[in-house]
């Protein structure tokens, strides 16, 4: 697996806010027996990419008001947290709300 993405942002070195969320990550899968799932881990980070050593991980990504929980798998690798955690609502046009008037017939006088 290549991880052409991130080369450039990792040969920078990782901050350390970062260095901790990897180290509550670990100690988080550490914690738990074989076959289980982790503990979330709750962080504020949407733009920390995504590692291989974080395979199998509950990350809760902080989305305005709630967080939002992502479970991380090898087709996510080398993405960014963010990418998983929408901020908005998606819009959906073309309908009106069911107390409005109807405006389709306007008579002419």
């Amino acid at each position: 697996m290549t991880l052409y993405i991130m080369c450039p942002r990792l040969n920078r070195g990782l901050r350390r806010k970062l260095l901790c969320l990897l180290q509550r990550l670990r100690k988080a899968k550490k914690e738990v027996p074989p076959m289980e799932k982790p503990q979330v881990v709750k962080m504020h980070l949407g733009d920390m990419l995504i590692l291989p050593e974080m395979l199998g991980s509950m990350v809760g990504v902080y989305k305005s008001v709630t967080f939002n929980q992502v479970e991380i798998k090898r087709e996510m690798i080398g993405q960014y947290l963010g990418e998983f955690s929408i901020t908005y609502m998606p819009v959906k046009h073309g309908s009106r709300c069911t107390g409005a008037p109807s405006f389709h017939f306007i008579p002419l006088k």
